[in-house]
């Protein structure tokens, strides 16, 4: 029986810094390491490949790409040993939703609810690792903490139901409020600008609100780490993303934008926010995350989603 997985991890990575944590930081318990363990436990090889050529004794095909190359060479193993984990939206990684996919891989991993209906398809929430959904310490009270930030990198396309519209226009709004901080890559210039970060939870425990916006905000069951990270480090996120977001987080975590007709209206909203409010949904949000409703977005409930697609 085939014993062998291979990995076609993303580009630009080193695949033994995230596979076998080589760095020894908090990315221990991520995906990648995660997956590694469970197919340690279950008896498989696990080896790394950049094109699918010439493999042997294969199990099954992991690839988080969709190169013409790879491709090619996939057509030489069976299709249900191969599967493809789709992690970006239409808006950002467009090669995901291209239907001649399913000529190649068995299982594509979908962030989509719409493409579930699919067998080819599984439906998969944002896998958190345990350091993003960790509390932060020492956290100001909330009479010492700024009012509003955004992390996020400049990233634009005018790509049908992206978000990165939405987002510029709520950051030029809030410029002009003095309350609002932004960081991230591609923003010199912009006076509300305060640089990067390296560690986001650290950073954002210091303000009262957060804006989430998702890349997308048409697609059903789209839900990325943003809200999460929000949650770990006791900020009230400011939500545009999956329109049925409710379904996966209680409304009395966070505070939605759809609910707002304007930037305006949004922040008189925010401004009127009393300490006992914005501890309600602080509140929530860490009860919500100790409780059974969390568990699909979990590492190691995603771990048991890839396992279960892969056959001797």
């Amino acid at each position: 029986m085939p014993n062998t997985v291979y990995v076609r991890f993303m580009h630009g990575y080193n695949p033994l810094e995230n596979f076998y944590n080589t760095k020894g930081n908090e990315r221990e318990g991520g995906v990648e390491d995660t997956l590694r363990q469970e197919l340690e436990k279950a008896g498989y090889t696990l080896k790394f490949t950049n094109d699918a050529s010439n493999l042997t004794d294969v199990a099954a095909i992991i690839s988080w790409e969709t190169d013409p190359q790879i491709l090619a060479n996939l057509r030489k193993y069976p299709r249900e040993r191969c599967i493809l984990l789709a992690f970006e939206p239409p808006c950002s990684r467009l090669d995901y939703y291209d239907q001649r996919l399913e000529q190649y891989f068995g299982t594509i991993f979908t962030l989509f609810e719409s493409q579930a209906y699919n067998p080819n398809y599984v439906k998969f929430n944002w896998p958190l690792q345990p350091f993003r959904i960790k509390k932060v310490e020492n956290c100001p009270d909330f009479s010492e903490k700024k009012f509003c930030v955004m992390v996020n990198s400049n990233n634009y396309n005018a790509f049908p139901g992206s978000t990165f519209g939405d987002r510029r226009k709520t950051i030029a709004y809030l410029a002009t409020t003095g309350d609002f901080d932004l960081y991230g890559r591609g923003w010199d210039g912009l006076s509300c600008w305060k640089g990067t970060v390296q560690d986001k939870q650290n950073t954002i425990k210091n303000y009262k609100f957060i804006i989430c916006y998702e890349n997308s905000h048409d697609g059903m069951g789209y839900m990325t780490e943003k809200m999460f990270d929000a949650f770990a480090g006791r900020c009230v996120p400011i939500y545009l993303g999956a329109p049925n977001v409710t379904s996966y987080v209680p409304e009395e975590c966070f505070v939605h934008r759809r609910n707002f007709a304007s930037e305006e209206e949004l922040y008189r909203y925010m401004k009127s926010m009393d300490r006992t409010t914005h501890e309600s949904y602080l509140k929530a949000a860490e009860e919500f995350l100790d409780g059974p409703k969390f568990d699909i977005f979990k590492t190691e409930y995603f771990i048991r989603q890839i396992m279960s697609r892969i056959k001797r």
